[in-house]
């Protein structure tokens, strides 16, 4: 009597296969989207945080953070000069993720925002974007951008994200246009695995 072994046809191991394939293709489609999504939200973000302060400015004819008369415009605290800051000169000083509590302009300006309407939350605390990090604005020196020039900043942005932020608000450059992340001058691609500790916008 004839002895047959047990095993999978060519057919089972083909759809077998196959279906592998489906799963390995939806994860990685899945990967692809959430990562379009956290970049969006990112973009998002800046772009909103721009509005609102040009909204601001609109209504109040000052920046926040900036605007030594909050109290009367909204009862939020009112910018006070000192310590290197000075009020009412259309640059956002201090460190864009300086510590809240020491009147710094770039904490203040994000209580203005929210005593005003045009951001949700409370305080003075910076928020953070959709990887995890900080962002904030500053008029101050921030990378290598000189001080004056008010800009966004994200904190701790991975280079496979830079790289796709840059695209779409600059020109995908890390060190030239609105959008850095180097040095004018230095490296021009980003390295997709390195963590960027700051990127910053000129809006």
């Amino acid at each position: 009597m004839k002895k047959y072994q047990s095993g999978f046809t060519l057919i089972e191991i083909a759809i077998v296969l196959v279906i592998i394939g489906l799963l390995l293709g939806g994860i990685l489609q899945g990967q692809e989207m959430i990562k379009s999504g956290k970049v969006k939200n990112i973009v998002n973000d800046m772009e909103g945080t721009a509005a609102a302060m040009y909204a601001y400015q609109d209504r109040f004819k000052i920046l926040p953070g900036d605007d030594n008369q909050a109290n009367a415009h909204h009862g939020g605290v009112n910018c006070a000069n000192g310590a290197g800051q000075v009020c009412a000169d259309g640059i956002i000083a201090g460190n864009w993720n300086a510590a809240i509590g020491a009147g710094a302009e770039s904490t203040l300006l994000w209580a203005h925002l929210r005593s005003a309407g045009f951001v949700k939350g409370n305080g003075e605390l910076q928020p953070n974007h959709a990887l995890g990090g900080q962002l904030g604005v500053t008029g101050a020196q921030a990378l290598w951008t000189p001080a004056g020039t008010n800009r966004v900043v994200l904190g701790n942005v991975l280079g496979e994200y830079a790289s796709v932020i840059d695209l779409q608000l600059d020109d995908g450059f890390m060190d030239a246009g609105s959008l850095l992340g180097a040095a004018p001058g230095g490296p021009t691609a980003y390295t997709l695995t390195t963590n960027y500790a700051t990127l910053t916008w000129r809006f």
